[in-house]
């Protein structure tokens, strides 16, 4: 019954959160006060997330911050369930588009904001056209000084190991010429996929690693790159889980 409660109570909470949210769409479409309006789009977007995860139960570690650099960056993180963005977007410290699929941005009152933060939309069934949908959307957005994440795994793993890594979000990296941030995440499944269909209260590891370079980098070095990159994820989220299991900071 608590589980049960605790759910509704978070599905309660989310809409009505984005419902009270909504007439803020108008500043934004009224404001030509840039810095503003990124002051504005974060605080809201973050409480949103945080709030979220209050709603659920979720009580959030974070380390390395200090690694999250300024200007275009593609973050790269393992995906173990639906709360990972919510944990990113929570407690990165700045804004970010993420890489979805198309339908997504259909739903109401949540897709207006996802427009807001630059998501690049791509239809997952087509790989090809995926990739290109990738390619054209992050290139600008990158190259402008914002931020992208993109769960390379391309699906969750609900605790389980992380899959191997697809090339697309390298390829947008490396074409647009910014760094790459690792992110490892561990605990996030605890929320909802380990006991689906509720939203019980867990425990969320993240650490962001420090950012790996993409400088002269080109289609060649895509492999040891894609390596690199999930190499340090997998060790980190590692050994997170056994801090974790021992119950250690």
């Amino acid at each position: 019954m608590f589980a049960l409660l605790r759910t509704l109570f978070f599905l309660l909470g989310v809409v009505l959160y984005l419902v009270a949210a909504w007439p803020l769409h108008l500043y934004f479409l009224f404001s030509r006060n840039e810095a503003r309006r990124q002051r504005l789009l974060f605080g809201v977007v973050s409480a949103w997330a945080r709030c979220c995860l209050w709603l659920a139960g979720a009580r959030v570690r974070v380390e390395g911050l200090e690694h999250m650099p300024p200007g275009g960056v593609m973050l790269m993180s393992n995906h173990q369930g639906n709360f990972d963005i919510m944990v990113l977007l929570g407690h990165c410290g700045r804004v970010f588009g993420f890489v979805a699929k198309a339908s997504v941005q259909y739903i109401p009152l949540l897709g207006g904001w996802m427009r807001r933060i630059r998501c690049v939309n791509i239809q997952r069934k087509e790989r090809g056209q995926a990739l290109r949908q990738l390619m054209a959307a992050s290139a600008g957005t990158l190259q402008a000084g914002h931020a992208l994440c993109i769960f390379p795994e391309g699906t969750r793993s609900r605790g389980g190991p992380v899959a191997d890594f697809k090339r697309g979000g390298f390829r947008a990296a490396v074409a647009a010429g910014v760094p790459i941030l690792p992110i490892a995440l561990e605990g996030s499944y605890n929320l909802y996929e380990a006991h689906r269909p509720w939203v019980r209260p867990a425990e969320v590891r993240m650490r962001i690693l420090p950012p790996v370079s993409t400088e002269g980098c080109d289609e060649k070095d895509l492999p040891e790159l894609m390596e690199r990159v999930r190499s340090a994820i997998v060790a980190a989220q590692a050994e997170l889980r056994r801090d974790a299991a021992s119950g250690g900071r």
